[in-house]
């Protein structure tokens, strides 16, 4: 497993980026604004395919982003069924 990390955002909210080197299939934890580009950087730099967008919780400042990495990589999104209507 590979792990990519940065903090962003005005929370300073920590966004992962896991991924397993053999299927290149990657998630991304977290996805704070703004972190779309910085996501999409890392996996056009090592050929990933986003699969899943994971909010931890569903608060404002660890789901900015969750909706535009969708729109633009195709990955489902996921997080608590008791957070479910903030997406």
């Amino acid at each position: 497993m590979e792990r990519l990390h940065r903090v962003v955002g005005p929370a300073s909210t920590n966004v992962h980026v896991l991924a397993d080197p053999r299927s290149r299939e990657a998630i991304a934890i977290d996805t704070a604004t703004p972190s779309l580009a910085w996501i999409a950087d890392e996996l056009a730099a090592r050929d990933w395919t986003l699969k899943l967008i994971l909010s931890t919780p569903g608060h404002w400042d660890h789901i900015g982003d969750n909706s535009a990495g969708a729109a633009q990589t195709g990955a489902a999104s996921a997080v608590h069924p008791l957070d479910r209507e903030r997406l």
